[in-house]
């Protein structure tokens, strides 16, 4: 550190703020960005797939897409929904 240069108590408190925000983000498991997610819904994996219930039951059926029940709701997933879209673009 050259002697001109000073660490300002505004230098102090605004790195304070960077490293109470990084520490929050990473900390707080309820804010997940869509690559952390493994499983989806029913909705969003109809969404995904641009099929209906009866379709994407179906690929369960065959064995192209994996779900499983928890609670009562049926999660698909994330994984075998895009193999399954890669497949369908490399036989196009």
């Amino acid at each position: 550190m050259n002697t001109n240069e000073l660490i300002t108590k505004k230098d102090l408190e605004n790195f304070k703020q960077e490293v109470f925000e990084k520490m929050t983000e990473l900390l707080n498991p309820t804010k997940k960005s869509n690559n952390d997610k493994n499983w989806v819904k029913s909705k969003e994996a109809k969404e995904l797939l641009d099929c209906s219930q009866n379709t994407l039951d179906g690929m369960v059926v065959d064995s192209i897409i994996k779900r499983h029940k928890i609670k009562g709701r049926w999660y698909y997933s994330l994984k075998s929904i895009n193999d399954s879209l890669e497949n369908k673009t490399k036989a196009a």
